[in-house]
């Protein structure tokens, strides 16, 4: 399996708001003390350590830098979901790390995260885009209690009384008393990692914000949610502030959101240029019903299954050619910033489902964005939204908080 030990150490913590705690109630021994004065780190305080809820911040912003820099986390691009912390101990029972599962919307494995618990271990241990984590695997399968660390590469099983040694392959070896006695003997496999602590101290304490999304991923003002970046970008599509429909517009359905969006995006063209594009406006029908029920029967949408995003663009693309419009739309899977931003740039709103992790989705008109730059090459991304609940476009979404994927089709008229 593919492991890979973190370098890129200021590049990670430059878009992280706060991360380490001091348990000094919870590590109250001498160990620790004297470590800080052997390296002379006393500028992260006594007993420094790291708790579950910080070592699972970094553990998210780690992730997110490595999607913006590294072509090898294809899986971790759309849709990664963090599993709980799951403590890991040394010999002595103190907290030594904090491994993480990672799966994506369809809870397939894709790879996992170690964090470290003290300036004993490296801030982040190490971490593999695919595939599980070995002695993680074992333990489950052999139904234990408790996961060691000891530092390096140095993983343990605890059952009860009983101590494994786990190779990478998975096969393990129970310690026999001796052998335990002169690891605890040893002590912790103490590796330097002085410079990358100090670095993420030091950038701790001078940091005062971050990135830091809506959990649900839709927001109207990003900025409350974003700082200390060092450039944004906005644009917005022309003319894109509309009146446009909403799920209450068309009542008697539901389930009825992707046929809304179409809709939505054909009263964009039409007040863009109503001499062009009044054709859109089926029927001439003031209420637009008349174009939302044929998008309705194009997509096959049904008040308990939705609408199939397979449905999305042939619907478009039959729509606008009875139209007399010259069209073409195509549906884009996890579409990269890129594609977005190009449609956007060009003047041409799209339709956007995000994807729910239990399955189902949501579909809106995207007309705009918001970029954030921050200072280690990384990017937080809001696109303005129609989105089905209110008829003013003030709504933003993230592209990846707060949603399993996204999927696009694009409307080239």
């Amino acid at each position: 399996m593919k492991k890979y030990i973190l370098l890129l150490v200021l590049g990670i913590m430059a878009i992280i708001g706060t991360a380490f705690a001091d348990e000094t109630e919870k590590n109250d021994d001498s160990d620790c003390m004297a470590i800080n004065e052997q390296l002379n780190l006393d500028s992260l305080g006594e007993n420094f350590w790291v708790d579950a809820d910080n070592a699972s911040l970094i553990a998210r912003y780690h992730i997110g830098s490595i999607i913006a820099i590294s072509k090898e986390s294809d899986g971790w691009s759309w849709g990664i979901n963090l599993s709980d912390p799951i403590s890991m101990y040394d010999f002595s029972g103190k907290t030594s790390a904090y491994f993480f599962q990672i799966t994506d919307s369809a809870d397939y494995l894709q790879g996992y995260v170690i964090i470290g618990a003290n300036i004993m271990v490296a801030p982040v241990v190490e971490f593999a885009t695919t595939g599980d984590f070995c002695p993680y695997n074992v333990m489950r399968k052999m139904n234990a209690d408790t996961l060691l660390y000891n530092g390096g590469y140095g993983y343990y099983i605890q059952d009860g009384d009983r101590i494994y040694d786990v190779s990478c392959d998975g096969s393990i070896n129970e310690l026999s008393d001796d052998e335990k006695d002169r690891i605890v003997n040893n002590g912790f496999f103490y590796e330097e990692h002085s410079k990358e602590w100090e670095a993420w101290k030091k950038i701790l304490e001078e940091w005062t914000g971050g990135s830091n999304p809506p959990s649900s991923g839709m927001c109207i003002n990003p900025y409350n949610y974003e700082s200390g970046f060092s450039g944004h970008i906005e644009h917005d599509v022309t003319s894109y502030n509309n009146t446009y429909k909403t799920s209450s517009s068309f009542s008697g359905y539901t389930n009825h959101c992707a046929p809304i969006a179409a809709t939505n995006i054909m009263i964009y063209w039409y007040n863009r240029n109503p001499a062009t594009y009044g054709c859109l406006r089926k029927y001439a029908d003031p209420t637009w019903g008349a174009t939302f029920l044929q998008y309705r029967s194009l997509m096959q949408t049904t008040s308990s299954t939705g609408t199939l995003n397979s449905k999305l663009a042939p619907s478009y693309n039959t729509y606008l050619y009875d139209a007399g419009v010259p069209a073409v739309s195509t549906f884009v899977s996890n579409p990269t910033w890129t594609q977005i931003k190009a449609e956007l740039y060009a003047n041409r709103p799209i339709h956007i489902v995000l994807m729910a992790s239990g399955g189902g989705g949501h579909s809106v008109v995207g007309l705009g964005y918001i970029r954030f730059a921050y200072s280690n090459g990384t990017f937080s991304n809001y696109i303005r939204i129609a989105d089905g609940y209110q008829s003013s476009p003030t709504v933003f979404v993230h592209t990846i908080s707060g949603h399993a994927a996204l999927h696009i089709a694009k409307v080239v008229i």
